[in-house]
């Protein structure tokens, strides 16, 4: 399963600010999708920046989604069209932890 350590050092490397995002708030965006990919519901294994970090994403909570590994692997550093709603907004869960 992701850590949110990982997730916090890749962050680091790319410049981006680690904000809300810890282990708490991992278990929570996986308790919210039942532990689902958000792109095909399968069994999620990853945590997916929805917009990346290379492209200017944030590593916040609200840019984070529970995927399976195809999909996270597959989709790499694309950016998506129709990308999917936030599980959890940034402000509401810093001000709820």
């Amino acid at each position: 399963m992701v850590s949110a350590r990982n997730a916090k050092r890749r962050a680091r490397r790319r410049g981006a600010d680690h904000g809300c995002v810890n282990t708490a708030a991992v278990d929570e965006l996986l308790r919210r999708a039942h532990g689902r990919c958000t792109y095909c519901g399968d069994f999620a294994q990853h945590i997916d920046h929805v917009h990346p970090l290379n492209s200017g994403g944030l590593h916040c909570v609200s840019n984070l989604t529970p995927a399976c590994a195809a999909c996270n692997l597959s989709k790499g550093t694309k950016i998506l069209d129709d990308p999917p709603a936030p599980l959890i907004d940034c402000g509401s869960y810093a001000s709820a932890a």
